[in-house]
């Protein structure tokens, strides 16, 4: 798995991820194949496919959830979930995942993110959708 400290760091390509080289890890680009900007700012460093948290961290820094509907990904965790940045790094926030811990995920307001489902606006102040 990538090494925990590196899931959820910026990335261009999927080797930016993979210290030390050999580890298989991913990168979800800032932009997408059609040119448009996608909801992660910067890249973020993962591993796309994990069946399991084992896969993502020995330690929990990092944790493996559904995206969606197009399969899982390791994920950083952070404490205090829909509070802010918390312990993420810029345009990204602890998102409440139903654990007694966040992952940081593209925050609502930050350049390129997906808009809020319908019913919900973004709370700048805690970067969730409300």
């Amino acid at each position: 798995p990538p090494p925990p400290e590196r899931t959820g760091e910026s990335c261009t390509v999927d080797l930016d991820c993979q210290v030390p080289l050999g580890t298989i890890a991913d990168c979800i680009p800032s932009t997408q194949q059609d040119g448009g900007l996608s909801a992660y700012v910067g890249g973020y460093c993962t591993r796309l496919g994990c069946v399991n948290n084992s896969e993502c961290s020995a330690d929990g820094g990092a944790l493996c959830f559904a995206v969606g509907n197009v399969g899982t990904a390791c994920f950083r965790t952070c404490p205090q979930p829909a509070l802010g940045q918390s312990t993420c790094r810029a345009s990204y926030a602890c998102a409440e995942v139903g654990l007694p811990v966040g992952a940081c995920l593209p925050a609502c307001d930050a350049t390129g993110a997906r808009p809020c489902p319908a019913g919900q606006t973004c709370n700048p102040t805690t970067g969730s959708c409300n």
